[in-house]
């Protein structure tokens, strides 16, 4: 290999590490920012409906955001209630889990396959459980620590998607070009929105069968 190739490789695999890193300590501005992108696009289709119906700005996005945030609260408590619930039975379902074990260990010992009982207990104790039901209340915390400035950034979105296409055009006179970034745009919007509706669907397709198979919290 070539000196100069040698080199070029270098400093591409450098720019990868740094841009990497750069992406690693920025993700509390990248994350909050993506999730305030995708929100938007969502919520987009709903706010232009009203636009063109002749309804102001002002009320257009009160009402959209207004519902959203309705929407969020009613799926904050569910989960919730749910894992306050969940704690407190912590003791129970350790209990059932471990008579579960026990009869699988049973069965296995009949094809001559023993497991100790020291290590069915050290599977199910009420720690980890109590450890499974942080980790929930600590991810939901997470995603609505910078709640805030996530409505912020979609309110500030959504107000500056009917001037984005303006702008394009000032910035870039070309005809095509708007036509292309237009086309990308809607190509994106259609593609969030319905993934967003099949992962909706998916949930509740997954909800009604645990709820209908008995299963405890099946909105968790």
């Amino acid at each position: 290999m070539k000196e100069g190739q040698l080199g070029y490789y270098c400093i591409v695999m450098a720019s990868v590490i740094i841009v990497l890193a750069g992406v690693k300590f920025a993700s509390v501005i990248i994350v909050p920012f993506l999730l305030s992108l995708f929100i938007a696009i969502i919520l987009s289709p709903s706010y232009n409906f009203f636009r063109s119906k002749g309804i102001p700005d002002i009320i257009s996005i009160t009402f959209v955001m207004g519902v959203f945030l309705i929407f969020l609260a009613l799926i904050a408590k569910l989960i919730g209630t749910s894992v306050h619930q969940f704690s407190a039975n912590i003791d129970l379902y350790a209990a059932k889990l471990t008579t579960y074990y026990e009869s699988l260990a049973t069965f296995m010992n009949g094809f001559g396959v023993e497991i100790p009982a020291s290590e069915i207990s050290s599977l199910v104790n009420s720690k980890q459980i109590m450890h499974f039901s942080t980790a929930i209340i600590e991810g939901i915390s997470s995603i609505f620590t910078n709640g805030f400035i996530v409505v912020l950034t979609v309110v500030f979105m959504l107000l500056e998607s009917q001037h984005f296409s303006a702008k394009i055009e000032f910035a870039d006179k070309d005809k095509e070009t708007m036509k292309h970034i237009t086309q990308i745009f809607s190509q994106i919007k259609s593609y969030m929105v319905i993934k967003a509706l099949i992962s909706l669907l998916t949930g509740f397709i997954v909800y009604v069968a645990l709820t209908l198979i008995g299963t405890d919290y099946a909105f968790l």
